[in-house]
């Protein structure tokens, strides 16, 4: 039975009701002052910036259902990062040769199969690892918020094996789990959900290993005309 790596992004479980707040790199900035100035520009159109997300509330009853369909041990690691590139060391490290992503992106590479010749990002890591043949198979299990199509990855679909999956029939799967990943994606995730992530890490490991910390500071009400002067300058 092939090891498989269980892999979760945060943006999963949330739902993004505008395009218009998007980051690529994970990044100081990123993760926590651009979303003040998003807040700040919200507030100067009269808008809420908390009204543009919602967060799934089946985050909830997730690991209780995955423990009992997957039958996932006590002992199993649990590794928490910010991006999700870090599933391919992950992957290596534990020999996994096969994956299963829940994600609310392919992370197969976007570009057909010219965008698996680019530096490994947390755009083709997935991608990545069936090239360089450390996995024979991915499994993608797309959040029911995601933007993508499955066809936009025809290319890469057909030089290797790709499968999407709904949640229901990761659930009716019996794979051997060496390894649970959880990232935050903090560009795309809102800071005001990571009690939530932090709850939810819980839920599957008393002892997760934590490369970052998982709650950032987020007081947008404390913010001086200092602040947000320096936040519009990138220097808060």
């Amino acid at each position: 039975m092939d090891k498989v790596l269980l892999t979760i992004d945060w943006d999963y479980f949330i739902n993004v009701h505008s395009q218009h707040y998007i980051s690529y790199r994970e990044n100081q900035v990123n993760l926590l002052e651009e979303w003040y100035r998003r807040h700040l520009i919200c507030l100067q159109r009269n808008e809420h910036l908390e009204n543009f997300y919602n967060l799934a509330p089946f985050y909830k009853t997730f690991w209780k259902q995955a423990k009992k369909a997957l039958k996932l041990k006590k002992t199993i690691p649990v590794i928490v990062t910010e991006g999700h590139e870090e599933a391919y060391k992950i992957a290596k490290e534990w020999d996994c040769t096969e994956v299963y992503s829940l994600d609310a992106h392919s992370d197969l590479g976007y570009g057909g199969l010219a965008a698996l010749e680019f530096e490994i990002n947390c755009a083709n890591w997935l991608g990545k690892l069936l090239k360089e043949k450390y996995i024979n198979k991915a499994n993608i299990i797309y959040s029911p918020y995601t933007k993508e199509e499955q066809e936009d990855f025809k290319e890469i679909m057909d030089a290797y094996e790709v499968h999407f999956l709904s949640l229901e029939e990761l659930f009716t799967r019996e794979i051997d789990v060496a390894a649970i990943h959880i990232c935050r994606s903090g560009p795309w995730t809102p800071p005001w959900y990571d009690e939530a992530l932090d709850e939810f890490i819980k839920q599957v490991s008393e002892s997760p290993v934590l490369q970052i910390e998982v709650r950032r500071s987020w007081k947008p009400k404390a913010l001086n005309l200092a602040d947000q002067i320096n936040c519009f300058m990138g220097i808060l």
